[in-house]
């Protein structure tokens, strides 16, 4: 409209024939430019596309890489609830080498790879949704803030609505991995949607929701850690020691993160684990960590956590590596960086 305007007002004025060109040329110009650019907010969508995109491909990568810790994290995880289960003493701990060695014995390698598919569906919704959320929740609170209470408080929103939202892609997940096959009743999952339409049609629509509480605030727990420890690591180590971007500091940030991520979230993966695997057995949150803590100590919340280190670890080292070399390649800016206008 802009445009017709102003060739109607050039028409119209008492200009001489040269300058009514001059300007039409400009006119037409400044048009091919705004079209080529397909305008402020198509680019601004393109834009958010990749993020979400780079950051659900990202987490994929990891998941395929880290499945078989997590399904050992998963198995010792359950152990233990003889207990609550009214048995006369809970399982003992086999460390992590022996359960992945006993589940390989019993069911065969192939035992490692369980939940896959809902591993890498629970990925690209839920991890996808997080490290997009993170980055765009942080850039419309702050802008370019580098304060860490902003990216810590940006991760948590982003990671508990995440969480919140994508619930029934983990509760199946869990469901699946949690399976030994040794019985008709671990083999009734035969694939991710068979476990979809079991948990739904005996348990209903919020019945794929069981154990979104602790989903969502160990989300929000991991994804403010781990989150903003990489983009504030990152930030502190070009700063202080003059790294560049690259690989060094991606993998230096990512190890970090990883670890602080594992320690803060280890109790509360517990929790979710067990109530999604069974529910009905624990009034909430709170009564699940109590019983756990009545009956296996305060140690036991942090049962399989080397496997929740070294599962997260990788986890983490491979998804933001990747993400970051994805996002160089969409010419999009480096997880932390201002974004580009």
């Amino acid at each position: 409209r802009y445009q017709r305007l102003r060739r109607n007002a050039i028409l119209a004025s008492g200009h001489s024939q040269t300058d009514r060109r001059q300007s039409l040329a400009e006119a037409s110009a400044g048009k091919r430019a705004h079209m080529a650019g397909g305008g402020g907010s198509s680019r601004w969508g393109a834009d958010e596309a990749k993020r979400f995109g780079t950051s659900s491909v990202s987490c994929v990568a990891a998941a395929m890489v880290t499945n078989p810790i997590d399904v050992v994290k998963t198995r010792m995880q359950i152990r233990g609830e003889a207990n609550q289960r009214g048995a006369a003493g809970g399982a003992r701990s086999l460390g992590f080498a022996r359960t992945g060695l006993e589940l390989v014995r019993n069911e065969s390698w192939t035992a490692l790879y369980k939940g896959l598919c809902a591993s890498c569906l629970r990925e690209a919704t839920y991890s996808g949704l997080r490290l997009f959320g993170y980055d765009w929740v942080k850039n419309a609170v702050a802008g370019d803030s580098q304060v860490f209470v902003v990216k810590l408080g940006s991760g948590m929103v982003s990671g508990f609505l995440s969480a919140a939202i994508t619930t029934p892609t983990d509760l199946v997940k869990v469901r699946m991995q949690a399976c030994t096959g040794t019985s008709a009743a671990d083999r009734r999952y035969p694939s991710m949607r068979a476990a979809f339409k079991e948990v739904y049609h005996t348990r209903g629509l919020f019945g794929l929701y069981d154990g979104w509480q602790p989903n969502a605030v160990r989300a929000a727990a991991l994804t403010g850690v781990q989150v903003s420890s990489y983009d504030h690591s990152k930030m502190l180590v070009k700063r202080h020691l003059g790294y560049s971007e690259g690989m060094p500091l991606h993998f230096f940030s990512s190890v970090l993160a990883g670890l602080l991520a594992s320690i803060a979230t280890a109790p509360i993966d517990l929790v979710k684990t067990r109530i999604m695997r069974t529910p009905g057995l624990y009034r909430s949150s709170l009564h699940c960590a109590a019983a756990t803590v009545r009956n296996e100590g305060f140690f036991g919340l942090y049962k399989g956590f080397f496997a929740q280190w070294i599962r997260i670890g990788p986890h983490t080292l491979t998804a933001f590596v990747v993400l970051e070399q994805l996002r160089k390649l969409v010419h999009l800016e480096p997880i932390g960086e201002s974004r580009k206008k």
